[in-house]
């Protein structure tokens, strides 16, 4: 039986390149080796990057795998595939879009290990354009980089078609043959990039050799050949691992003269290799009547980290999936994925810890996104760890299916594609044992397991228990499911923290009737917190599932949120870490209505609120100051002009125009606007009192000897809603015409429209506003007045939010220096624009 067809590397050149780093060109993405080194774009240029692919000959693409720099990270690339007809010029070829693959900005594992993206697609092709967008932002990516180490192709070229008319001819005798010809998928595995990157390049040599050799004996029908020889390769590719990492522990005591722990490094890489021809059943003759000890030995020995005290080499970077560092099983979902279906058929042994995933096609349906915007469902790899090959030295390794834990039957209606869950130890079979007691065995290993997919199979199996009203006449039933949702509500993986909530929503729903009240409202408490800080989180699906489930709470009449309204108003220390803070507010904005203010504690306390608000006015953030003033419109909609007495005084000039507009007609005799500061001269302060000509004069001081004479009184601001900018506009307008277009009450009218559009995500219209602001300012004060430091400070976290960074931070550097000039070092706008550079 001989193989027809089957996946391969593709050959491929780069025809076209945006950019590179002189030290990092292109071609490195022509050479896979351990050593490889990897392309890199310009420094501090500007993105999207670009790379053009031409495949050596039409094919079909199957799998294409990224393997990205391990802190010059993209934060995503987009796919596009053209099939010009021969002779065609390629930048005239209509390329089509596949989808995008999404980076995780590596935070978790501290930028110490690399992500390899593998996705399956399946498209014919000639040319494959990548492009690259920007990079994520971290300390060690000075230039703000984006690297990519090594660039794969798996597929099949196509065949030339044969000069025959279409359908071919009849065949009156066809050839009697007794071989019937297979479609040979694992040829896959040896056209992996994991093959070149972390197997040394003798080994992999050896591991294409056995290959071929296996493909022989399948031919020959030989089968017993062929499983002792796939067994080789499985042993070779942990042994080639282990030899790769060594090499590079070798080179680089080299690189230091460090003669003594090469040489040590040199012994054990030759015990490895000759353990590893031994295994692999060549002609070499062993160096050890028990290869199997050499094995275990030189593994052991390596694990008290490098040999000689060297660091580890960026050479053995392990491979990660996108959820953060190596061998972690847990998986973050930043985006909604494509569907994917659990991968069949046994893991390698040294995978046997790896969560399968499914072949996924760009062509699934995702009801989220529009097709173009889906994101590709990456393939995870990992390099596997010195204790799993330690263990394949020893007994032969389990199957992946039952993880340890075959001896336990599945209870009915259980997922059969997973595997089976690991036995529990120490102190994690203890905290499982209630659970244990309440669903059994096999769905309390399952929760507690490594396994991600078991985990949420888990949480899912409790749901329909519920549902079938299994578990409301068992003891402490209700108080075990609370503290199992607590638990899946700080998984770290986005898909078991969205099945929690479905099993909190099934728990209070189940259990309304029988737990009773304090058992209800003890169980929102201790999950309140834990929903309150998901608001904040990064994927905005947790957020905005984390804000469904706190509006269900809110609902329950048994819950009684109104006394817990104390934990959304604690103070952050951080207010410049804008996205908790947004979320909250957002929250805020639905409960304020909902919940009402009470000074007994039933409801919000208008001081503690007010104090949370009131901080968000000087936020860098555009979207947390408007959400700011929204949440201020429903307090004084229902306090009316009490709430300007819990409002700080020191807010912002713009702001506080916008708040009162808001707040209507009770501004001026609740609240007269105080003088500002010396520090921070505001002239619209002192056009809107000319009686006090000598402070305003005072407060001219530093542009020149004289008081400016005071400019014509202002129209008086028009009431207006905070989501329309015709208000805004008209009074742009109106003092344009009467203070002409240089003034610089103009310029705060563009600022507070450009505060507006920038609001409701209208950055192109907030964008010339707010520079049109700053050249009013710096020619009216100077480049060195407060009022040019915020409108900087706007105009740069806008830049920042649009990752423009290359622009952004320079302005938040020179607002950072007008206001530390002016203000000294320790004032809390000089702390917070310090936060913010140090943030991004």
């Amino acid at each position: 039986m001989r193989a027809q067809g089957g996946p391969q590397k593709l050959r491929f050149t780069i025809i076209s390149c945006s950019g590179e780093d002189t030290d990092y060109p292109v071609r490195e993405l022509l050479y896979h080796s351990p050593q490889t080194r990897g392309w890199q774009t310009p420094r501090f240029c500007t993105y999207p990057q670009e790379l053009v692919l031409r495949l050596e000959f039409p094919s079909k693409v199957q799998q294409i795998q990224i393997l990205s720099h391990e802190y010059k990270i993209a934060s995503k690339v987009e796919v596009f595939v053209a099939t010009p007809n021969p002779g065609e010029d390629a930048n005239k070829a209509a390329f089509k879009r596949l989808g995008y693959l999404s980076f995780d900005s590596n935070e978790r594992s501290n930028h110490q290990a690399r992500e390899l993206k593998s996705v399956h697609v399946n498209v014919p092709a000639v040319l494959i354009r990548l492009v690259i967008h920007r990079c994520h932002v971290n300390k060690l990516n000075i230039y703000n980089q984006v690297g990519l180490i090594a660039l794969n192709l798996i597929g099949e070229p196509e065949k030339p078609p044969m000069d025959m008319p279409p359908g071919g001819y009849l065949q009156l005798h066809p050839p009697i043959t007794k071989e019937v010809p297979y479609y040979n998928a694992a040829a896959a595995d040896v056209a992996d990039i994991n093959l070149d990157i972390h197997v040394d390049s003798v080994t992999a040599s050896k591991i294409r050799e056995l290959a071929r050799l296996k493909d022989m004996a399948v031919a020959n029908e030989d089968y017993d050949e062929a499983k002792r020889l796939k067994a080789s390769i499985d042993r070779l590719k942990v042994v080639g691992q282990k030899i790769a990492q060594l090499e590079a522990r070798k080179r680089a005591a080299v690189e230091k003269e460090d003669y003594d722990a090469a040489k040590l490094i040199k012994v054990d890489i030759d015990k490895l290799r000759a353990t590893g021809e031994s295994a692999a059943g060549t002609d070499l003759p062993a160096r050890n009547k028990n290869p199997e000890e050499i094995f275990n030995r030189v593994l052991k020995g390596s694990k008290n980290g490098p040999v000689g005290g060297q660091q580890v080499p960026h050479d053995e970077m392990p491979i990660r999936t996108a959820a953060g560092a190596a061998m972690d099983a847990s998986v973050v979902e930043e985006e909604p994925q494509l569907q994917d279906q659990s991968s069949s058929g046994p893991a390698p042994p040294a995978l046997a810890q790896e969560p399968s995933w499914g072949n996924t096609s760009f062509g699934g349906n995702n009801k989220h996104q529009a097709y173009d915007e889906r994101p590709a469902q990456g393939r995870g790899r990992y390099t596997p760890s010195e204790d799993q090959m330690g263990g394949l030295g020893g007994a032969p390794a389990a199957a992946t299916r039952g993880g340890g834990a075959s001896d336990i039957p599945a209870p009915d209606g259980w997922p059969g594609d997973l595997p089976g869950p690991e036995p529990l130890e120490g102190a994690t079979a203890k905290d499982a044992e209630p659970l244990e007691e309440l669903a059994g065995e096999y769905v309390a290993r399952a929760f507690y397991s490594k396994n991600w997919q078991l985990r949420d199979a888990a949480l899912s199996y409790l749901s329909t228990m519920i549902k079938d009203n299994a578990l409301q006449d068992k003891r402490d039933a209700f108080r075990t499911l609370v503290r199992t949702v607590q638990r899946g509500m700080k998984d770290k993986v986005a898909n078991v923290f969205l099945t929690s909530l479905s099993l909190f929503q099934c728990l209070i729903d189940g259990f309304s009737a029988t737990a009773g009240s304090s058992s209800i409202q003890s169980a929102c408490d201790s999950c309140l917190p834990l929903l309150i800080e998901k608001l904040g989180d990064n994927n905005a699906r947790l957020r905005e599932a984390a804000k469904e489930s706190i509006m269900f709470i809110a609902g329950l009449k048994d819950a009684n949120l109104r006394s817990s309204t104390h934990l959304f108003v604690k103070p952050i220390k951080n207010q410049n870490a804008w996205r908790p803070v947004l979320g909250i507010l957002g929250m805020l904005q639905d409960l304020v209505p909902l919940l009402g203010i009470s000074k007994t504690g039933d409801g919000f306390e208008l001081a503690e609120l007010m104090d949370f608000v009131g901080k968000a006015y000087n936020s860098p953030n555009a979207d947390v100051r408007s959400t700011a003033i929204r949440v201020t419109k429903e307090v004084h909609d229902l306090v009316g002009p009490a709430i300007r007495k819990c409002m700080p005084k020191d807010i912002n000039p713009k702001i506080k125009e916008q708040l009162d507009a808001v707040l209507g007609g009770d501004a001026a005799p609740a609240m007269p606007a105080p003088p500002p500061p010396a520090t921070k001269a505001a002239p619209k302060a002192a056009s809107k009192t000319p009686a006090k000509g000598a402070a305003g004069g005072s407060k001219a001081a530093g542009r020149g000897s004289a008081a400016p004479p005071p400019p014509p009184p202002e129209p008086e601001p028009m009431p207006a809603v905070a989501d329309d900018p015709a208000p805004f506009e008209e009074e742009l307008r109106a003092r344009e015409k009467q203070l002409g277009p240089n003034h610089p009450d103009v310029a705060a009218s563009c600022s507070n429209l450009a505060i507006l559009y920038n609001s409701k995500g209208n950055a192109g219209k907030a964008l010339p506003l707010y520079e049109r602001a700053l050249k009013i300012y710096e020619k009216h004060y100077g480049p060195n007045h407060p009022e040019v430091a915020h409108t900087l400070t706007d105009l740069a976290v806008m830049h920042l939010e649009a990752g423009r960074d290359d622009v952004g931070r320079p302005l938040l550097e020179r607002a950072l220096a007008i206001q530390e000039s002016a203000l000294g070092p320790d004032h809390p706008d000089v702390i917070a624009i310090k936060e913010v550079l140090n943030s991004e």
